[in-house]
């Protein structure tokens, strides 16, 4: 009976030795995942940071030749239809909805608008507007040199 015990024991073992090993491996790539997104937020944080220096540096001037292109860049187009995923805590949030960023959005022209980004379906739009635009709340702060 001693010797049966042996085998069954020298199995268990090796079982134990590589359901360690996966679960080390487990965790290596849970910080490999934490640490990848870790990388990419950093990196997203510094391009907010580069591009409200950068629209901050931008005069009077360059802003109205930049926004009478014919490309208007004031539209955000992000195709990503919205899933069932959970929303990271860290995302921006946009739009009277104060949802994440997705589908069609548009740029609020005032300089210090609440949420600045909207969805087109929460402001009643179907196309990019042409020419400044701004959204019912800054509209309604101030009529004067605001188009609609």
């Amino acid at each position: 009976m001693q010797n049966d015990i042996e085998p069954q024991q020298d199995l268990l073992d090796e079982i134990q030795s590589k359901q360690q090993r996966a679960i080390n491996l487990s965790d290596e790539k849970v910080q490999l995942a934490v640490q990848t997104y870790d990388l990419v937020d950093k990196c997203i944080r510094k391009l907010d940071a580069d591009l409200k220096l950068f629209d901050a540096q931008l005069s009077a001037e360059e802003r109205e030749k930049f926004n009478n292109r014919k490309d208007d860049f004031r539209l955000q187009t992000l195709n990503a239809p919205q899933s069932d995923m959970p929303v990271d805590p860290d995302e921006p949030i946009y739009c009277t909805c104060r949802r994440v960023s997705f589908g069609d959005m548009v740029q609020c022209d005032a300089p210090h608008c609440h949420y600045e980004w909207f969805h087109f379906e929460c402001v009643g739009l179907s196309q990019a507007p042409k020419g400044k635009w701004y959204c019912p709340q800054c509209r309604g702060k101030s009529s004067t040199n605001m188009a609609h």
